[in-house]
């Protein structure tokens, strides 16, 4: 659909009467508005001006389907910190993050799970604990950079 918008050329496919519609319902205000509205929300940059909107790198792929495929091409289950740096890595190299917020995040992460160590040396540090610890009260049911 959003080629269709975006080219402005009525396939094959699409009768007159229906590619007409479609036509004037794009150049509605209605439309128009919820547009711009969709656009602000993509574009909103969460931890502040400069930082750019908030993006991963899982594509159509669910937050599961992720795990079980890293799951299966490593001796050890995926930490949530190796699913974090898979999904939020240019070409998941682990390094280069997409954006600046999660960068900001993964340091934040780091120097939690790095006082954790400290102050209980004798323990193993619940990696999971201390990620829902930096990433806070949940949005809408939903815990950063973890999808839904």
């Amino acid at each position: 659909m959003h080629k269709l918008k975006k080219n402005r050329v009525q396939p094959v496919y699409v009768t007159d009467e229906a590619w007409r519609r479609y036509l004037q319902y794009w150049e509605s205000e209605d439309f128009q508005a919820r547009s711009r509205q969709a656009t602000e929300n993509r574009n909103t940059e969460v931890e502040g001006p400069g930082t750019g909107p908030s993006k991963h790198g899982g594509g159509s792929v669910s937050f599961v389907t992720t795990q079980e495929r890293l799951a299966d091409s490593s001796e050890t289950p995926p930490t949530v910190n190796d699913l974090y740096l898979h999904l939020h890595t240019v070409n998941h190299d682990r390094m280069t993050f997409i954006d600046t917020r999660s960068e900001r995040f993964y340091d934040r992460l780091q120097s939690r799970r790095q006082e954790v160590t400290q102050a209980t040396p004798e323990q193993a540090v619940d990696d999971e604990a201390v990620y829902l610890n930096v990433a806070g009260e949940s949005s809408k049911g939903r815990v950063y950079g973890l999808g839904s």
